[in-house]
């Protein structure tokens, strides 16, 4: 059995322009298995993949685990990692296991893995797959059908009481944490700095965990980090007559398990914050 592993920001696996799978910070475990593999081989792989220590510690240094950074595992099945090109240029594959051996290894690994992490995504067995990775790397994904912007547009018509529809195109960075997200709408006639400045205001008046930075302020990932606030600025574009908001959260604490605690104390009806006051980290 043969792992390769790829320390990731992000990473997704796509099959037939759909995305089947998509983590944040974690691993990229490329997985062959051969005809001779059983579950106490893949059983000791695993516990070593589950316990290696190579993400840095508040000093910098390799010394963290999967677990230990939250990290996330994007499994994908890939027999050509037993290509034997020993014997002339054209590689030979008889090592690699029947696909009716292999698969259930495969199930049996994903399995393993999702009893000791909380999210593991998965390719598809014997499927036409493409991984994209962010590790010093910058790309667009989901484009024109993310699986979120169908709530999204939910919500938006919501509150425009008629039906509202959306562009969102997501991009993957290379960051252990953090989401930025940079909005367009175009103004009604006349719409004053100060009548959008009164509108946020009061949208946003009883929200706790909501900083509007204001008029001109460019919110950074930074100035959220490990809390659950959300920084919100924009910027009125007279030439265009639209308005440009960007907002920046912690995806890891307000995108996760900080909106997770603030939803348990609304529904036990203790006060929102409870337990989610701690401040930025930064640096």
């Amino acid at each position: 059995m043969r792992f390769v592993i790829q320390r990731v920001s992000s990473a997704s696996v796509t099959i037939d322009g759909k995305v089947r799978g998509e983590i944040g910070k974690g691993f990229v475990v490329l997985i062959g298995i051969g005809e001779d593999d059983t579950k106490e081989i893949a059983d000791k792989l695993l516990h070593k993949l589950l316990n290696m220590r190579i993400f840095e510690d508040e000093n910098g240094k390799t010394n963290l685990a999967l677990k230990d950074v939250s990290g996330e595992l994007l499994m994908i099945s890939q027999f050509t990692l037993y290509a034997n090109c020993k014997k002339g240029n054209r590689p030979s594959f008889t090592d690699a296991g029947r696909p009716e051996m292999a698969e259930p290894m495969y199930e049996y690994i994903l399995e393993a893995c999702r009893k000791e992490i909380p999210v593991v995504e998965q390719g598809e067995f014997g499927a036409d797959m493409k991984v994209a990775l962010v590790n010093e790397n910058f790309h667009a994904y989901g484009v024109a059908g993310h699986r979120h912007t169908p709530e999204i547009e939910q919500v938006y018509s919501e509150y425009a009481g008629k039906d509202v529809v959306i562009q969102f195109t997501p991009h993957l960075l290379p960051v252990d944490r953090g989401i930025l997200a940079t909005c367009y709408a175009s103004l009604k006639n006349d719409v004053s700095e100060a009548q959008v400045q009164e509108a946020f205001a009061e949208m946003y008046a009883d929200e706790y965990f909501i900083r509007l930075r204001g008029q001109g302020a460019c919110p950074e990932i930074k100035n959220v980090r490990a809390s659950n606030y959300v920084d919100i600025g924009w910027q009125i574009d007279k030439r265009t007559g639209r308005i440009i908001v960007m907002s920046v959260l912690d995806n890891l604490v307000k995108g996760a398990a900080g909106q997770a605690v603030q939803n348990m104390n609304v529904m036990f009806g203790i006060p929102e914050n409870t337990g989610l006051t701690q401040l930025p980290i930064y640096p």
